[in-house]
């Protein structure tokens, strides 16, 4: 089988403050490069850092931005793209929060204004999300294959139907069987059993890097094996989609790059989601930050961290850490570190840039350029 044309997608940043409608110009910019397939968009309540950090000595977006947790309304903004663009949407979220019917219907209205070009990227949950509103994350994984096998069901059904499962029941469910387009679905995350769904259920694996995985080696072992099972579970291997986010900083000067080791909010990033398993900062010689098995999906409560945790922390980041916990460097370094992910089986790129958050705020609509040209070069080496 041929090698899969390798898409793109870049991040949608737009919070509460801002009129949504700018999501529209976003995927409009986006859409005429010709070189972004996807807008990506999170599912968040709140954010990743703690109130303390976010102050002006630290990003200057703390002076148009009252904090780092008002995110808008991803299906909102995912209708508002796909109204402005002929760009694909890519929806990350947990399996916690909302129901399998209350996730497919949306994702099949995605998947319609997108002609098919819709991607729902479902992870286990995180506890910043679920304890403060309510929610067990301790049921993620349980509800995750309750959503994988009532999605097959939803979207195949002809009539209502019945499903009792772990935590999810149903009784004469039925949303419907008009569809015009079917969106993918990835398992979002890392784990023995999340890796057993997604090679049962799933169309493809969402991960990040260098949090989960910090080299192509690593990456394609773990990929090998999955396809493997894919197939032992009688389906398509050549079918199912590998999708990276890649953490980086891109700039063309090296002080630039050098100045961010020592930022506060990057330093926490480093502690927190550098490496996901807190064992491999041992395994590269780096003191971690938190004990080894401490896990932010699991552990993290940024609305419950003093402002003398999270210094306490940042203290223990030394610049090598942070260094390692971000691809950095010109477009051109970064496609080239993303390609040899590509080379070792990866079939979607998402180009997250964290460098901006330290940017002075002229510099912020411009640095969108820089991940557009990782993607152009991206596209001319794969086609």
């Amino acid at each position: 089988m041929a090698k899969p044309r390798l898409e793109t997608a870049i991040p949608l940043q737009i919070d509460r403050s801002m009129d949504p409608k700018l999501a529209g110009e976003f995927a409009k910019q986006l859409d005429a490069s010709g070189v972004v397939d996807h807008i990506m968009v999170w599912d968040q309540l709140v954010g990743w850092f703690p109130s303390s950090l976010w102050q002006p000595e630290n990003t200057p977006l703390a002076a148009v931005m009252a904090d780092a947790d008002s995110f808008a309304d991803v299906f909102v903004l995912g209708g508002i793209t796909s109204a402005s663009s002929d760009l694909g949407i890519m929806v990350a979220t947990d399996c916690v929060r909302r129901g399998p019917a209350e996730l497919t219907q949306p994702m099949l209205t995605l998947a319609g204004a997108t002609k098919g070009k819709a991607i729902l990227m479902l992870g286990a949950g995180e506890q910043k999300q679920c304890r403060p509103f309510g929610y067990k994350r301790a049921e993620g994984l349980d509800r995750m294959e309750d959503f994988f096998e009532i999605n097959k069901r939803l979207t195949g059904a002809t009539a209502p139907f019945d499903y009792q499962g772990r935590h999810t029941n149903y009784r004469s469910a039925y949303i419907g069987q008009a569809a015009t387009h079917r969106p993918r679905v990835h398992a979002l995350g890392g784990g023995p059993r999340l890796l057993e769904m997604a090679a049962k259920y799933a169309d493809g694996y969402s991960f990040a890097v260098p949090c989960v995985f910090s080299t192509p080696e690593e990456f394609h072992k773990v990929a090998t094996e999955l396809r493997e099972d894919v197939e032992r579970n009688g389906r398509d291997p050549d079918a199912f989609e590998f999708n990276a986010w890649f953490v980086t900083w891109i700039h063309e000067d090296p002080e630039v790059l050098e100045r961010a080791k020592q930022n506060k909010l990057m330093k926490w990033a480093a502690a927190v989601m550098g490496r996901i398993d807190q064992q491999k900062w041992l395994a590269e010689g780096i003191e971690p930050a938190f004990p080894v098995g401490w896990h932010y999906a699991v552990k993290l409560i940024p609305t419950e961290v003093t402002s003398e945790d999270a210094e306490a922390v940042i203290e223990r980041v030394s610049p090598e850490m942070v260094g390692k916990a971000f691809y950095q460097g010109t477009p051109s370094d970064i496609a080239a570190q993303v390609q040899g992910f590509v080379d070792a089986g990866l079939t979607q790129a998402s180009i997250i840039d964290y460098l901006p958050t330290m940017l002075p705020l002229e510099e912020q609509l411009t640095a969108m350029a820089r991940s557009v040209e990782v993607c152009r070069i991206l596209k001319e080496r794969n086609g």
